[in-house]
């Protein structure tokens, strides 16, 4: 039996909250004290919380989730949403009323999760969307351990726009990728806000910019980084995506 695809975007409206289910990694996914024996990292994920009612309605056996790319799990997914297409193996049932499904899906993640648009889709959709690299807009919020003028940190901010950085695999995720030197653009970027001891960027850059890292450095992983660049160390405080492009003729 052939599954069923259906496309559609979401909004992540709060943190941590994971794209995919997450096994625990101590039993991997059967059942443990550290779990709670869920068998999960995590209590739920998008894909649950959008793949569950879907796959009841539609009287399958089970979900996969297929996203265009994925925030971190502590960055929220705001703005026009991510596209994403959800795989329902085996299901009893294909014609299924999206619209109702869609308001189904925002009452049970009310709050947290918002999905939009959801229709029919295919295969062919699920390569595209897990293969496009459309360029991202993210708003952080910078803490900076100094004492920074706003006219040098629009100069600096100036300086970065266009320009090609050089990114190290970070620590923070070289235990499960291999540790690759990799170029990506910073398209543009611009002080939204300033206060005492911290401010708020708006930033667009090329898929698969590690932008924490572009902020803090990575300890010179990350060439050239904003800490680096003002003289004083930053650190992200927090990072919401607010525009993922979904026009393909751009990709």
């Amino acid at each position: 039996m052939s599954p069923l695809f259906i496309y559609g975007r979401y909004r992540k409206l709060v943190r941590d909250i994971p794209q995919t289910r997450w096994p625990c990694r101590t039993c991997m996914g059967k059942g443990c004290e550290r779990c709670s024996f869920t068998g999960k990292m995590y209590q739920t994920s998008v894909q649950e919380i959008v793949g569950d009612p879907i796959q009841a309605v539609a009287e399958g056996t089970d979900h996969f989730f297929h996203g265009r790319g994925r925030e971190d799990i502590d960055a929220r997914m705001l703005g026009n949403g991510r596209p994403f297409v959800i795989e329902i193996r085996e299901p009893k049932k294909r014609n299924l009323d999206l619209g109702s499904l869609e308001n189904l899906i925002n009452e049970s993640g009310k709050d947290r999760i918002e999905v939009i648009g959801l229709r029919p889709s295919s295969r062919e959709e699920v390569r595209k969307t897990k293969t496009a690299s459309p360029n991202k807009t993210y708003r952080v919020v910078v803490t900076v351990h100094g004492i920074v003028d706003e006219a040098k940190l629009n100069e600096v901010l100036q300086s970065f726009k266009r320009t090609r950085i050089t990114q190290q695999t970070p620590v923070r995720v070289s235990h499960r990728r291999a540790d690759l030197a990799r170029e990506r653009e910073i398209v543009d970027l611009h002080l939204e806000e300033i206060g005492e001891g911290s401010f708020t960027l708006v930033l667009r850059t090329e898929a698969g910019t590690y932008v924490k890292e572009f902020v803090h450095g990575d300890n010179g992983r990350t060439r050239p980084n904003l800490s680096e660049a003002l003289g004083a160390p930053c650190e992200v405080r927090s990072l919401d995506v607010i525009e993922v492009n979904d026009d393909t003729s751009e990709e």
